[in-house]
């Protein structure tokens, strides 16, 4: 009799140790994995059910995670609970998994990832690369997914939910939390990313699409294992970036026969008073060959026209320094000699052919 106990528990425990195999195998075991994402637990955790906690001893190394008790699973502190994968991930690994490389102004790369919002804090920045200019926008559209239990991408609304800064910066980007609202409900416990388009400054490279990832506190359950996706469902994918105009291969042999570019309408005699705010670079060369006096940057044109942007500008800044103070008119003077400048640069250089289309 105490040999068939015995050899009862045995067999138990053999049924016990491959129940989790047969769960792995077979979609129609899938069982459900709560995970528990909160700021004041920075690593991720996740309870089992009871066919993958035998006897209370959770099958957490299926997942690269560590027993936490009871039938929490919890994984280290660099890593993340992946989706796509369903385990843990160091959290770099997890970054370019969702194509991400860029952080928060306050992270570093083996960090844990980060919860926004996070207690008070409904706002944070991301440093734009060294040379680089950046923007959420790609168009008129931003770009937010959450990654779902199949470890797709879903696009999410929210311009009624987060506010983002607008255009472009070679400084910071932020990203803010409207205010009195919170983050929506589908974000609950989940891994979010914003997508961002970068291009280095004063060059021909392509810009690339790239994005923050950061955790949205909140629990929320996922099957395991997982079906394939439907074809039908819809999956985000990072957007394309705006596309730089090739460079031609060779010059041409003559001047191709075009209009020649009308300049905007600026008055020479325009009131000091309103030029205080435009004194170091009041040359803006934007999109459509035109160029407009105020206080912006040349970033995205050619290298050539760039060049004039430059030259121009500096030139105003060394007319100011000179000698717009009393003579010669004060800054006026300087401002008129700024718009000369751009003029015999624009007509010498062709700038039809430099501007972004």
């Amino acid at each position: 009799m105490h040999s068939f106990v015995k050899n009862r528990f045995k067999l138990m425990d053999i049924f016990w140790t491959f129940l989790p195999l047969v769960a792995l195998s077979d979609p129609s075991f899938a069982v459900l994995i709560e995970m528990e994402r909160l700021p004041s637990f920075p690593t991720d955790d996740f309870l089992l059910p009871d066919s993958l906690c035998p006897s209370f001893r959770p099958s957490c190394s299926l997942f690269k995670a560590h027993p936490l008790g009871g039938c929490w699973c919890s994984c280290p502190n660099t890593f993340s609970f992946y989706e796509e994968d369903f385990q843990c991930e160091q959290n770099s690994e997890a970054r370019r998994n969702a194509g991400c490389d860029l952080l928060f102004a306050d992270e570093t790369d083996d960090n844990s990832l980060p919860f926004f919002p996070s207690g008070s804090v409904r706002q944070k920045t991301i440093n734009v690369p060294a040379n680089q200019n950046c923007s959420f926008y790609f168009k008129d559209e931003v770009h937010v997914n959450y990654l779902r239990c199949d470890g797709t991408w879903k696009l999410e609304n929210v311009a009624d939910t987060i506010d983002l800064t607008s255009g472009w910066s070679i400084s910071q980007l932020s990203i803010k939390l409207k205010s009195g609202l919170t983050m929506p409900q589908s974000f609950a416990g989940r891994l979010v990313r914003v997508a961002v388009q970068c291009g280095a400054r004063n060059s021909d490279s392509p810009f690339k699409t790239t994005c923050v990832l950061f955790k949205v506190q909140g629990i929320n359950s996922c099957s395991y294992p997982q079906s394939t996706p439907s074809p039908s469902q819809a999956i985000a994918t990072l957007p394309t970036p705006i596309s730089r105009p090739k460079k031609p291969t060779t010059q041409p042999t003559t001047k191709p026969t075009t209009q020649p570019t009308t300049l905007p309408t600026l008055n020479p005699t325009q009131p000091t008073s309103e030029l205080h705010n435009h004194e170091d670079t009041p040359i803006n060369c934007v999109l459509g060959s035109t160029v407009v006096f105020k206080n912006s940057s040349c970033d995205f044109l050619s290298p050539r026209m760039f060049n004039c942007c430059r030259q121009c500008n500096s030139d105003h800044l060394t007319c100011v320094a000179t000698d717009g103070n009393e003579n010669n008119g004060g800054k006026p003077y300087c401002y008129r000699g700024s718009y000369k400048c751009m003029r015999n640069c624009l007509e010498a250089n062709n700038p039809l052919e430099n501007f972004h289309s």
